[in-house]
């Protein structure tokens, strides 16, 4: 009985960790929920469950949407002359794209 226990919660751990892998926002928080979600997933299921879940859809969305209309306004800035694009947190000049002083 005490090991059928320990292999469902086995089981549930590496189906969580594929879930983890699927789904955390960063590389860091995937490598860590997954390795002990399977190591550990006595420990870790719970807090998983609790602080590991898709709580901050809402937040990346936002953020999304965010850095969408700030790549909209610096393409209709780039218009009136100069050239780049906006990926991640950086504007990111094109070729031939140097202002010299």
């Amino acid at each position: 009985m005490y090991w059928t226990f320990l292999g469902l919660i086995e089981i549930i751990g590496i189906l969580s960790a594929a879930h983890a892998v699927m789904s955390v926002r960063t590389p860091q928080g995937t490598i860590a929920w997954a390795v002990s979600l399977i190591a550990a997933p006595v420990v870790a299921l719970p807090a998983y469950w609790v602080f590991g879940r898709n709580k901050f859809k809402g937040y990346v969305q936002a953020r999304q949407n965010q850095l969408d209309q700030l790549n909209d306004v610096v393409q209709q800035a780039m218009l009136f002359g100069g050239s780049g694009t906006i990926t991640g947190s950086c504007l990111t000049p094109q070729r031939g794209d140097h202002h010299e002083r």
